[in-house]
């Protein structure tokens, strides 16, 4: 559906000849909530139909959050986490047992790549539990970008690494689509959840507080 160009109520500009001041009043929408504005289908909307190419044309910024200081860190934590497991820290726990490490919006996959990378290789000692890698996005045409990804073709191939649609303020369960298995909540054992630069990007809402009045 596409969105109705914004109307404009009111526009007034002034200043000096050399435009050193002015002043614009622009009307995009009636007041409303944040939650219902017409820019978070925009925002949907702009992902879903970029795909990786949002992020590999230079129009979102990506490596502040997603480089290999941060894979290190992340897997140092989540390393620790499966040894955890593994010595029953969280109760009795049976060997075979699969840890999975959901990152929730992968986007680009990045992260993904080098943080299963780096995870793959610490697992190498064999003293934490098992683990598959979970990448997830609510665009579809980001996951077929992964499922056809050189880099990513072995962790799939050994079970390390699946892939599911999932868009976060509606889904409640994971359909994955290499395995075809099915994750909701109280799936066995215990889980590790990723969200790296996407929780600013959910539908939200703005109050104030004024005179004790919650507005």
């Amino acid at each position: 559906m596409t969105e109705p160009e914004p109307e404009v109520e009111s526009a007034e500009a002034s200043g000096e000849e050399d435009g050193s001041s002015s002043s614009y009043d622009h009307l995009v929408e009636p007041h409303g909530r944040l939650s219902e504005s017409f820019i978070w289908r925009r925002h949907r909307a702009f992902y879903d139909e970029q795909g990786v190419s949002a992020w590999t044309s230079g129009t979102i910024p990506w490596f502040v959050t997603s480089n290999a200081s941060v894979a290190r860190a992340y897997a140092q934590v989540i390393d620790a986490f499966l040894r955890d497991v593994a010595d029953g820290a969280f109760g009795p726990i049976a060997p075979d047992t699969v840890v999975n490490v959901i990152e929730v919006g992968a986007g680009h996959g990045r992260l993904s790549y080098m943080l299963l990378e780096r995870l793959a290789s610490l697992a190498q000692a064999g003293e934490g539990q098992r683990f598959r890698y979970v990448m997830t996005d609510f665009a579809q045409a980001n996951i077929d970008f992964w499922r056809s990804h050189p880099r990513l073709e072995r962790y799939f191939e050994a079970g390390l690494l699946d892939v599911a649609r999932f868009d976060a303020e509606i889904d409640t369960v994971l359909e994955l689509q290499i395995s075809g298995e099915t994750l909701s909540v109280g799936s066995t054992g215990p889980n590790v959840l990723i969200a790296n630069y996407v929780l600013d990007s959910l539908r939200m809402d703005v109050f104030a507080v004024q005179d004790h009045v919650l507005y």
